[in-house]
């Protein structure tokens, strides 16, 4: 096993193992009023995705969150994180859990994060959301 991993990390020693996501748009996170429609119209469009019709990926940059907008949901049995901003644009992060939870509370009560994923709407007593 030892000659193995030694030839993997000689191998790949230059390889760059950080994460690298390719999307359809990148926005600015302090900028999401101006995207509050087009997250709307994007995921009314998911009977159209499919085979050779991929479902758009979004970068959002500079994403600002407090300990007031965000919540660990069904920490006992699947641990999901729930972001919603002030605009009630909501951010759903599933198979999460405390450890991920707790590293987005800084020092200063604001943390800034990037996200990446799909878009998507929620309907709740007649109510639809980003």
């Amino acid at each position: 096993m030892e000659a193995f991993k030694d030839y993997v990390y000689t191998k790949l020693k230059d390889f760059d193992m950080s994460n690298e996501y390719h999307v359809d748009f990148v926005w600015n996170g302090q900028e999401l009023d101006n995207y509050y429609q087009t997250i709307l119209d994007i995921g009314n469009l998911k009977s159209v995705w499919g085979k050779g019709v991929e479902e758009p990926m979004i970068a959002i940059e500079r994403v600002n969150i407090t300990k007031d907008n965000i919540t660990l949901m069904s920490a006992e049995k699947s641990p999901t994180i729930k972001i919603k901003l002030p605009n009630n644009i909501c951010f759903i992060k599933f198979k999460s859990g405390y450890d991920e939870f707790n590293s987005l509370f800084p020092e200063d009560g604001v943390t800034t994060i990037n996200i990446i994923g799909t878009c998507n709407t929620n309907e709740w007593m007649g109510n639809v959301t980003p």
